[in-house]
């Protein structure tokens, strides 16, 4: 739907989609062929019968071949989390060349994101099923910011197949574009907290987030410049990875005349800048305790005052951490910033069976 919408081939919801979807395919999945299928009868001209699965084995290869197709004008979409998401690639952040009179150099992708699904995600789609419906079950906001060390390192990782052979999907135009960028230097691999490595701190979380806003442009072009101009960095709130490399990261609030417009995320320990997003009209529930989420507790237990995330049915974006509930020294169990308790993150699915999970 964001996909149709973007080259003016929109005005079907996603249950009208998902219906036309299953009128060809009894699987209840998205799967790349059915998906690329229903883009093709869906597009309307120039774009009808345009898309196609772009080639490639490796991470890098295929990522140039979605900047220079998004840069020609369509987005993609692309598998990421090992194959248990979906998500369109808007618009590509470049930056200076890395070789006087080469091609530029791929910063970062913009993506749209469907990352939070309501607190019982339907498994069919039916009219009343609300998603998409409001804010509630999107991202923070429509047009997330990956820097492509973040991309490469825990969004588009790929997945094993039946050969065991990593596979990196993403369905885009057939035409060959002419854009060709280069990659940015390999990123060290990240460290760890069992490597013993000290952890940046919030300070020096806060002034990564103003350097990694200077170096990528955020404020002066792109789909976030207008969050991200004259902002300072407010309390910055520590979250740790549950059962996924690569480490922790901080995210940093940023303000503008006393009200947070956007939101940073950061490594903790390796200090790499790895993405932003704007907030919408001041909101960032996810980084506030709620008070009225406090009454659902036990008696005897208590929020940790870390945030942790995994990327799963709960939530799909990084951006929105769940909170830790303890009872002791014993984890007990996590809640969304929309008040949802469960007992532990429901993961991705690693096969294509569920993969379905990112058109809500």
């Amino acid at each position: 739907m964001m996909i149709l919408d973007a080259i003016a081939s929109g005005g079907q919801q996603q249950d009208a989609l998902n219906a036309s979807l299953h009128n060809f395919h009894s699987s209840s999945a998205a799967l790349p062929e059915y998906l690329l299928a229903e883009l093709n009868r869906s597009a309307q001209p120039p774009f009808a019968n345009g898309f196609d699965r772009l080639p490639g084995t490796s991470a890098s290869d295929v990522s140039r071949a979605i900047a220079a197709q998004v840069l020609a004008g369509t987005p993609a979409a692309v598998v990421v989390f090992q194959n248990g998401h979906w998500l369109a690639v808007t618009d590509v952040n470049l930056g200076p060349p890395k070789n006087p009179g080469g091609p530029p150099t791929l910063l970062g992708f913009f993506v749209n994101s469907p990352s939070v699904t309501p607190d019982t995600p339907p498994c069919v789609h039916s009219p009343a099923d609300a998603c998409a419906s409001n804010r509630k079950y999107g991202s923070l906001e429509e047009n997330q910011y990956v820097s492509y060390a973040a991309w490469t390192r825990d969004f588009f990782t790929g997945y094993a197949d039946d050969s065991a052979n990593h596979q990196f999907v993403a369905l885009s135009g057939k035409s060959t574009a002419s854009q060709m960028v280069d990659l940015p230097p390999p990123q060290p691999s990240p460290k760890l907290p069992h490597t013993g490595a000290d952890i940046i701190g919030d300070s020096g979380a806060q002034q990564l987030a103003i350097d990694g806003i200077r170096r990528h442009n955020l404020a002066g072009a792109g789909k976030l410049a207008a969050a991200f101009s004259n902002v300072v960095p407010d309390s910055p709130q520590y979250v740790k990875m549950l059962y996924y490399q690569p480490g922790n990261y901080y995210l940093v609030p940023m303000m503008r005349n006393n009200t947070t417009v956007g939101v940073v995320r950061i490594d903790a320990y390796d200090e790499t800048f790895l993405g932003a997003a704007a907030v919408k009209d001041g909101n960032i529930e996810a980084l506030d305790f709620l008070t009225t989420a406090k009454t659902l507790l036990e008696s005897d237990e208590y929020f940790s005052p870390d945030r942790v995330w995994h990327p799963s049915l709960e939530s799909r974006s990084p951006f929105d951490p769940f909170h830790q509930i303890m009872k002791g020294d014993r984890i007990s169990g996590f809640m969304t910033s929309g008040q949802h308790r469960f007992d532990k993150p429901t993961l991705l699915s690693q096969t294509w069976e569920f993969a379905d999970v990112g058109i809500h």
